[in-house]
């Protein structure tokens, strides 16, 4: 089932309450299922604050920031509602090559309970395919594109 939903946020504030909505409408699905955040679009398009909503929601204490250099920041979390879980911000930005996903050991981290936020889902699309079959997973891509230079328009697209 296809779900698609375009929102506009005014602020990197309004996107980052857009990823706590998100997260909480789905936290019941974490005791069964690894949550996928699937982001694309350009640079500068609110992926990274979209993201930072997801740890001010899992009550993250670190700061947010995205991986660039290091591909993956690992957040252990145990919001009061779900189980506790490990948190993985990915960014793919450098990647190219489907083995350059599959060293980063995705397929280790779906498990139930895991929230996984891909940026650059894009340039992955293909490995997260391979690894997630057969597994327990949701999928929730959205894709970021500049409206002006303050507005972000978010098309959510929501996989079973």
């Amino acid at each position: 089932m296809e779900v698609r939903k375009t929102i506009a946020t005014n602020s990197p504030q309004e996107t980052q309450q857009l990823a706590q909505k998100l997260i909480a409408k789905h936290l019941d699905e974490l005791k069964s299922k690894c949550l996928i955040f699937a982001l694309e679009g350009e640079l500068g398009s609110g992926k990274t604050q979209f993201v930072k909503g997801l740890g001010k929601a899992l009550k993250i204490k670190q700061t947010i920031r995205s991986p660039t250099f290091t591909l993956v920041h690992e957040h252990p979390f145990g919001y009061p509602a779900s189980p506790k879980g490990m948190f993985y911000h990915v960014d793919a930005w450098r990647l190219s090559y489907p083995q350059e996903f599959l060293d980063l050991r995705l397929d280790k981290m779906i498990q139930p309970g895991n929230i996984i936020a891909l940026e650059w889902a894009d340039k992955a699309k293909s490995t997260l395919e391979k690894v997630t079959k057969g597994k327990k997973v949701k999928i929730i891509k959205l894709k970021f594109s500049h409206l002006n230079p303050k507005q972000r328009k978010i098309k959510i697209t929501n996989e079973d």
